[in-house]
């Protein structure tokens, strides 16, 4: 008799396979004695690459270091920065980089599992989990934040918000520490949600259809 075909599986990525391709596409800022993080998203040209970070990570710097996850540095030059929205987008002469596609997928589902990536405390990069715990409205900037309950320290702002599947979900950029009264906060992060970032900077980007 002739013998069945088997049937093998297509192996799916897992989030070790994520999180090893995602560190290539974030980035530490080095600008005068301080930095923090960025993600790389494409310019939609052959020459140059963008990075996305947070506007407080290269305020008033007179010049700065890209450093790639190999220890490859660039210099930046900034084409965008919105102090009331914190976001802020740098461009570096430097080609054929992995990067994170822009996708818009508007709000996150709440409980679904995330990665907060960067370079906390000017250390080395790192990664860490959680939800998105809500999606809120911010008043006085007008945009969508994320909140998460993954750890975020300082050096992290700048850096990617992501999915499971290794989407980029928003950028971090700030962390509740104490109530109004003094008490201790733990595990309340923020991310502005990447829809907004493109929303002020359409003309910058490339989007990727989300199919």
């Amino acid at each position: 008799p002739t013998a069945l075909p088997t049937f093998t599986p297509t192996p799916t990525a897992t989030a070790m396979n994520i999180l090893e391709i995602a560190n290539k596409k974030v980035v530490r800022i080095i600008s005068g004695t301080s930095g923090g993080s960025g993600v790389l998203v494409s310019s939609g040209n052959d020459q140059t690459t963008l990075v996305i970070t947070n506007e407080h990570v290269i305020e008033n710097a007179s010049d700065m270091l890209i450093e790639l996850y190999d220890e490859s540095k660039y210099e930046g030059l900034i084409l965008f920065e919105d102090k009331e929205i914190d976001i802020a987008v740098i461009e570096i002469m430097a080609a054929n980089l992995e990067y994170f596609p822009i996708i818009l997928g508007g709000s996150p589902n709440i409980g679904m599992d995330v990665y907060a990536l960067g370079y906390p405390l000017n250390a080395n990069y790192s990664v860490t989990s959680g939800i998105v715990s809500a999606n809120l409205y911010e008043e006085k900037s007008g945009i969508q934040l994320v909140q998460t309950d993954a750890a975020l320290n300082p050096g992290n702002s700048g850096g990617g918000l992501i999915s499971r599947e290794g989407n980029l979900i928003g950028i971090n950029t700030s962390r509740k520490e104490e109530t109004s009264t003094g008490r201790i906060i733990n595990n309340i992060g923020y991310a502005t949600l990447i829809d907004e970032v493109y929303n002020r900077t359409p003309h910058l980007f490339t989007i990727d259809t989300n199919d």
